[in-house]
Order: structure tokens, then sequence, then C-alpha cells
């Protein structure tokens, strides 16, 4: 594995329409058969692996992804498809970023929290609750 780390990250922008900017910080290469784990700041894993006919891009769907807390999403924006891996706890910020053009009676996703004690479901709830702010035009 070679890492190059960019001395002055590139900032650029992917949303012109959203302000939704992008820093470039370096690049990994990989070798065939290595593998490469992502780690999130609450340790939740995610692994891609180099192979001679290109990458195994994710853990298994249904098992080790679900087990790490991750799930996968198509997403299509005009003509272009992207397959985004989701943090479980973090599902209700995805569905803003994939609708940041907000405007009035528009849905703009839903929040499920399940808990087996209904008073940490409505703290959690109630946490979501403070941590949105959707603004309409």
């Amino acid at each position: 594995m070679k890492i190059l780390k960019k001395k002055k990250p590139r900032i650029f922008l992917v949303s012109k329409k959203n302000k939704i900017f992008l820093k470039d910080v370096g690049k990994i290469f990989l070798e065939d058969d290595e593998n490469l784990t992502f780690v999130t700041k609450n340790k939740k894993n995610y692994d891609i692996c180099k192979k001679n006919w290109g990458f195994y891009a994710t853990p298994s769907v249904n098992k080790r992804l679900k087990k790490e807390g991750f799930s996968t999403a198509l997403t299509k924006q005009k003509n272009k498809y992207f397959i985004m891996i989701v943090d479980n706890k973090k599902k209700y910020l995805f569905n803003i970023y994939c609708k940041k053009e907000t405007r009035p009676f528009r849905k703009m996703g839903h929040v499920t929290v399940v808990h087996s004690n209904i008073e940490n479901a409505r703290a959690v709830a109630e946490e979501v609750k403070k941590s949105i702010k959707v603004i309409s035009k």
C-alpha cells in the first residue's frame, strides 16, 4: 500500500445548486488482494479490497455491513447512479442530503426511532428533532 497525502487539500464544488464542497486530501494505492479498512469515530468498520479485476467495495450487505450498523443505498441524480453506504443512526442526515432542495409542503423524509424502552425512544427522537432544521423558500 502506498499513501500520497496532499500538502494542500484540493477543495472542489460537486453541486453548485446545493453548495456542496468536498476536500480531496490524498490518494491510496493498493496492490491486488490488499484490503483497506475505514473506521468511523464510533469504531464502525468499512472495507475496500483491491482485486486483479477491480475493487471488492463492500462487506456483505446483508451480514457484516448490517452488523456494523450500515445500510446501502443506490441513488440516481439525472442520468448518473451512485452507491452510498449510510450509517443507520444517521439516515435522517442522508435523507436531508438527498433532498437538499426544500420547498413548502415537500416531504423531506421521516425518522423512525425503535427502542425497547419508550422513554429512551422519546429521548432519541427529541435529539433528532433538535438536530434537524428545514428552511423552505
